[in-house]
């Protein structure tokens, strides 16, 4: 008991010198083989918090060059902890939540905030952000704005085709994004190839958000539907020819129709694809010329023959018809001719028809051979059976037409003084010339002498009435004078 006390008591001093020499000899060696030591590492700025700005209906509008910074970090630590860290241990950052987000001016500004460093290890160790320690961040408000879609066509209709205006489904797009980036908003545009294969074409397209620049912005924003359905009416462009007006009423005695004019003789219409193929002709209104006496001029319009319809007349072509109907006093004889069929136009599928071989016209004018006669037949939309169509004659200037003139058209069918041979066919004397077909010839030559014998009768009787009119009264002065 003695010893152990003497061991505590005696050269005390010397005793604690030699434990303190013990530790720090303890410190030297493990400073010696374990030091303190620093390493630089770089990363990239990470953004802690950022659904604060979220709930604040903020943004970041230069997030994408924030995070792409590269920070420089400096840490202290033991040599031997400090080669367990790497730059993947190293995390600088920003918080937003160290920002005062109530600022009523935080907007259209740039907001400074400091850098963050963390250093994910256990060990003792310092972290010191080297640069940049601060960055700026421009802050915007987020909103929400109603913008209508327009349509674009990139590709046209074919030929003979047109597109109306566009129908879009939903006609506008909500738009979320930041201010001032909503403010660079040009138009939304949905971008459609239109074909012409029926009367509405359907489609969907992606919207596409252009600003002033002509820039494609769409990523910068958020919109409300991914796609919108169009529909595009397509129209037939046609030219479709003008009939003739009809003539109501006759001129007065002593005068006649000497001809009929009318420009343009086909109008530009347009209108849905099934509608302008069934539009064969425009037919225009009868204009009355009863009692008249002179040259009558009208002007019809075609809207008028077109209502009722899905065709109307294409804008910047002429809509109206004008016509002209020369009326003459009666100086001429009249006389009839037979007008072979042939020599008119068939407007319309005339398979399956039978018409009559000639067509007979009364004209008033002299020496009117009928080869410059000329006009048109229309037989579409004919039912099966006999109908009694009018002829649009064309005669040379200085004969009129009297009257209107008609053919027979039989649909399927025969008239009954026409008979098939079925006995075959037959050998012509030889020798012998036969005479088909001269039958128009013939009745030519018949109105050709018609006409020379009514001149003769017409030069009998200027005759007459001249030596009535003129010579006896003359004679008769020039006795009374001598006498």
């Amino acid at each position: 008991m003695k010893k152990m006390r003497d061991f505590f008591t005696q050269n005390i001093l010397w005793k604690i010198l030699s434990f303190v020499l013990a530790i720090s000899l303890w410190f030297v060696a493990v400073n010696i083989q374990n030091p303190m030591n620093t390493r630089d590492f770089t990363t990239n700025i990470q953004i802690r918090n950022i659904e604060a700005l979220s709930n604040n209906n903020l943004v970041i509008l230069n997030e994408e060059h924030i995070r792409s910074i590269v920070a420089h970090v400096r840490v202290t630590a033991r040599w031997s902890e400090l080669n367990t860290i790497s730059a993947n241990n190293i995390n600088a950052y920003i918080d937003m939540e160290s920002i005062n987000l109530n600022n009523a001016d935080i907007t259209n500004s740039h907001v400074q905030v400091m850098l963050g460093v963390h250093v994910d290890t256990n060990h003792d160790h310092q972290a010191t952000v080297l640069r940049p320690v601060s960055v700026f961040l421009a802050l915007d408000r987020v909103v929400t704005e109603e913008i209508p879609v327009i349509v674009e066509k990139v590709s046209g209709v074919d030929t003979g085709f047109v597109s109306l205006d566009p129908v879009v489904e939903p006609a506008t797009i909500m738009v979320t994004g930041p201010q001032s980036h909503i403010e660079d908003i040009r138009a939304i545009v949905a971008e459609i190839q239109v074909e012409s294969s029926s009367d509405i074409f359907i489609t969907s397209a992606t919207p596409i958000i252009y600003s002033h620049e002509g820039e494609n912005i769409t990523h910068k924003f958020e919109l409300n539907v991914p796609e919108v359905q169009i529909s595009v009416p397509v129209n037939r462009n046609s030219s479709i020819p003008v009939i003739r007006p009809s003539i109501i009423g006759q001129v007065a005695t002593g005068h006649s129709i000497t001809g009929i004019s009318f420009e343009p003789q086909r109008i530009e219409v347009a209108g849905s694809i099934s509608d302008v193929e069934a539009l064969q002709n425009i037919v225009l209104s009868g204009i009355n010329v009863s009692g008249a006496t002179t040259t009558q001029r009208a002007t019809i319009d075609v809207r008028d023959a077109l209502a009722g319809t899905n065709v109307n007349v294409q804008p910047g072509t002429p809509h109206s018809v004008n016509v002209v109907i020369n009326i003459a006093a009666n100086t001429q004889p009249i006389s009839s001719v037979n007008v072979p069929t042939s020599q008119f136009n068939i407007v319309g599928d005339s398979t399956n028809m039978w018409l009559d071989s000639s067509v007979n016209i009364s004209v008033r004018g002299r020496n009117l051979n009928y080869a410059g006669i000329s006009g048109t037949i229309n037989v579409e939309g004919l039912d099966e059976g006999e109908h009694n169509v009018l002829v649009d004659v064309l005669l040379p200037s200085g004969f009129a037409l009297i009257g209107d003139s008609f053919i027979r058209v039989i649909v399927n069918g025969y008239p009954p003084e026409a008979h098939e041979d079925t006995s075959g066919p037959t050998e012509e004397p030889a020798g012998e010339t036969t005479y088909e077909g001269i039958e128009d010839e013939i009745n030519v030559i018949e109105s050709t002498v018609e006409d020379i014998v009514s001149d003769a009768n017409d030069y009998n009787e200027m005759v007459e009435e001249n030596i009535e009119d003129v010579y006896i009264p003359m004679y008769t002065e020039n006795i009374e004078e001598e006498l």
